[in-house]
């Protein structure tokens, strides 16, 4: 046997894992130890890197110092955690010494010795952990404290990555936080009125009321719970009842980042830490109740005090034979005696002569009766010398402990007695005002029987039945024609369906009179109990609105015929006058004379103006026989038809026209009518430019939405006094006799426009501008 084959035995046999690694980080050599710490068969090995059998060891704190180790070729120790690849942890002491061949790493495998350190530390933290706890429920005396302060405790000194706890609402269906440390705040919606369904582990304490420990996620089916803490690395948790007064009222929850966290003694210690909080828990709430009925005893002291001293309502406590020996301070306020100067007086003294008898006998009536009593109303003495109405009860406590006397509990009346004296008066007004009529007011029943009614109505019913009838009879006999009796009970069962309605009504088939009766349903809480009715007496109206609808009719007539000449005539009269405007022509053909071409002018000028009126005097005639004819207008084509049209006239020669339109929204009028508006405003707009102007304009501005048409005409003519401003849509208004134009043109646009829905103003300075703004209803559907 050579002598590194012994080398090699001796090595296999050493209880720690050795392992040489060249300077490729290679495997070269590794003893069996190490083999089974490698979890690995040594051909898997040798011959490959670390990086290539253990991927992203490089990036640990253990590799770092391998390289260190490597390159300064001096030794290094430590304590290394390593996690395989299927996640198990095993801890190792590792010696790296530098060797020839790269380093060689003694490993021993320390795994027990941290579980059991750390086990130790765990039982160390746990008492610390018990041991403040109990230090806080001696130092804390809030309920709510005491909770904060066990939840920091759990995680500082317990070693819980999480801890929270939780209280049952009322009816135990649901659980929420109420104090906790290392939740995030974006989780704490999760434990706020959290349902306790399916498999919550919280239910399960709720129901067994015993503690429930999860020491292997793998085994948690509450899927909630269960993505919370995969999300938080949480490896074991334990669900202890927390108790008040005997009952469970929530629970203490601990989260561990470690697998296995609570064995059986720790599970002891947090139940018995559990334990200690329920404890402090019913002594709180034996120092709150114990607080609250300090409090109640005190409160209702104070309640019964304010009861007697600071009610308005007026207490005595009399003996047998009437002797005060109490009197309440309301007495005094009511009253006006001072309650020392009353003691030991007779209640006699302040009972009014008239009711004095009656107060005295029932007096002695319940003096033979221990506990009975008896209410009265009468009037009392006021210490001013007045009397005031009063009501109350008087008991016979005589043989009660601690009272023996007659109690009297009594307030002042006044104003109610001064509110029915009221209520008697209004009702006696509204009598006399209801009969002081000459309407019939008069209400029934759901049965059509009569509840109330007017003198008036009586006297009507008199004539009509023979004689008065009386409260409850039925209203609607045999005695009546059968069309009146029908439609009657028509009207009624319309009310009483909750309709409230008038009509009008005459009262006999032919020659009788008329009524507008109004019928209004009577409400009593939800229900419709009856119907109240009055009838006003309308005849003389009726016959006054057919007088006045035969008058109507025929001035529609007469305006209707008049419309019909006005049009004929101006019609008729438009056909001479192209005839003459025709001979003006021949005539300016035929002569060369200034003076008789200047006549001719001057001719055509009072023609074209006659004509104008004319056709003024159509459009008018039109706009009040005709109907609208709503259809689609292009707005924008319109008004360039008109301005083209009118662009030809002597006085529009230098004349800028600027037209802005935005018609993109549909607009919908009556054609014509809206052509007449148009024409009118620019050709008045033309007829009256400036003639100094350098540079005339007319801006035209126009715009469509759903509901309307605006538009704006503007000129720099020579405008409008500001006295004529609010005369110029006037019929036949002119600001001077020189003033070109029949006065007719806008009075027409504005009757057009006011048809059309629309409205029209005007804003002018005199020699700078005119502007018209023109607002159309869009008829648009």
């Amino acid at each position: 046997m050579t002598t590194e084959h012994q080398f090699r035995k001796r090595l296999d046999s050493l209880l720690e894992g050795i392992q040489i690694i060249d300077y490729n980080w290679r495997y070269i050599y590794l003893n069996n130890v190490m083999i089974v710490q490698a979890r690995m068969p040594k051909e898997e090995l040798l011959g490959f890197t670390m990086m290539e059998k253990y991927p992203g060891i490089e990036q640990t704190p253990m590799f770092k110092i391998l390289q260190k180790c490597m390159s300064d070729r001096k030794p290094r120790r430590l304590e290394n955690k390593f996690i395989y690849p299927d996640q198990t942890v095993r801890w190792f002491d590792l010696s790296i010494e530098p060797a020839e061949e790269g380093l060689c790493i003694l490993s021993l495998d320390i795994t027990q010795h941290k579980e059991y350190e750390a086990r130790i530390n765990k039982g160390k933290n746990l008492y610390a952990f018990l041991s403040h706890i109990n230090q806080s429920i001696v130092h804390i005396k809030s309920e709510k404290e005491l909770f904060k302060n066990a939840c920091k405790i759990a995680t500082y000194y317990g070693g819980f990555k999480m801890a929270w706890i939780g209280l049952f609402d009322a009816y135990y269906t649901s659980i929420t936080l109420v104090e906790q440390t290392g939740i995030k705040k974006t989780e704490l919606g999760l434990f706020k009125n959290a349902l306790l369904s399916g498999q919550c582990p919280t239910k399960h304490v709720l129901a067994s009321n015993q503690h429930y420990l999860c020491n292997d996620m793998g085994t948690l089916a509450y899927e909630p719970l269960k993505t919370f803490v995969q999300a938080n690395g949480i490896q074991s948790f334990i669900v202890i009842p927390l108790h008040k007064s005997g009952k469970i009222v929530g629970t203490f929850s601990f989260y561990s980042d470690k697998k296995d966290f609570m064995g059986p003694e720790e599970i002891k210690l947090l139940v018995e830490i559990s334990s200690d909080i329920s404890f402090a828990l019913d002594n709180y709430e034996k120092e709150r109740m114990h607080r609250e009925t300090e409090l109640l005893v005190l409160e209702n002291e104070k309640r019964f005090r304010a009861l007697i001293e600071k009610s308005t309502d007026m207490k005595t406590l009399a003996s047998h034979d009437g002797k005060l020996l109490y009197g309440s301070p309301s007495i005094s306020q009511t009253l006006g005696y001072d309650r020392a100067n009353m003691r030991l007086a007779s209640v006699y003294d302040f009972i009014h002569p008239d009711d004095l008898e009656a107060f005295t006998q029932n007096r002695k009536r319940i003096s033979k009766k221990p506990g009975a009593s008896f209410d009265f109303e009468m009037r009392m003495k006021h210490e001013k010398g007045h009397w005031v109405w009063t009501e109350g009860t008087v008991t016979n406590m005589l043989e009660e402990s601690g009272v023996h006397a007659l109690v009297s509990n009594f307030r002042d009346i006044s104003e109610k007695k001064k509110t029915e004296q009221q209520i008697e008066f209004d009702r006696n007004n509204t009598e006399a005002l209801i009969n002081n009529t000459a309407d019939l007011m008069w209400s029934v029943d759901k049965n059509l029987r009569l509840i109330t009614s007017n003198r008036a109505f009586d006297e009507a019913s008199a004539k009509i039945y023979g004689k008065k009838l009386l409260l409850g009879q039925k209203l609607l006999d045999d005695s009546l024609p059968p069309k009146i009796k029908k439609k009657y009970i028509h009207y009624y069962k319309k009310a009483l369906a909750g309709e409230s309605f008038r009509e009008t009504i005459r009262l006999t088939e032919t020659e009788g009179n008329w009524a507008e009766i109004a019928f209004c349903p009577i409400i009593k809480g939800p229900e419709i109990v009856g119907v109240a009715c009055h009838s006003h007496d309308i005849t003389a109206r009726i016959h006054s609105e057919k007088r006045l609808e035969n008058q109507n009719r025929e001035l529609l007539k007469t305006n209707f015929e008049l419309d019909r000449f006005v049009y004929s005539v101006s019609h008729d009269l438009r056909s001479p006058l192209t005839s003459v405007l025709g001979l003006l022509a021949f005539m300016e053909e035929e002569t060369a004379e200034p003076e008789t071409l200047q006549h001719v002018q001057m001719i055509r000028s009072r023609i074209h103006r006659l004509d104008d009126f004319i056709k003024n005097i159509l459009n008018y005639s039109r706009n009040n026989r005709t109907e609208l004819e709503i259809q689609m207008v292009p707005v924008e084509k319109i008004i360039l038809e008109t301005v083209s049209s009118l662009a030809d006239i002597k006085q529009a020669k230098n004349i800028e026209f600027k037209i802005s339109c935005d018609d993109q929204v549909p607009f919908c009028t009556d054609l014509l009518s809206f052509k007449t508006v148009v024409e009118n405003i620019i050709s008045n707009a033309i007829k009256f430019t400036a003639k100094s102007r350098s540079k005339p304009y007319i801006r035209i501005k126009a715009k469509t939405d759903s509901k309307k048409l605006s538009l704006v005409i503007e000129d720099n003519g020579i405008g409008i006094p500001q006295k004529h401003q609010d005369k110029i849509f006037d019929m036949f208004f002119r600001a001077s006799a020189d003033t070109e134009g029949s006065g007719i043109g806008l009075y027409i646009v504005r009757e057009i426009v006011e048809k059309l829905g629309g409205t029209i103003t005007v804003k002018s300075e005199e020699n700078k501008k005119t502007a018209f703004t023109i607002t159309l209803k869009n008829f648009n559907p």
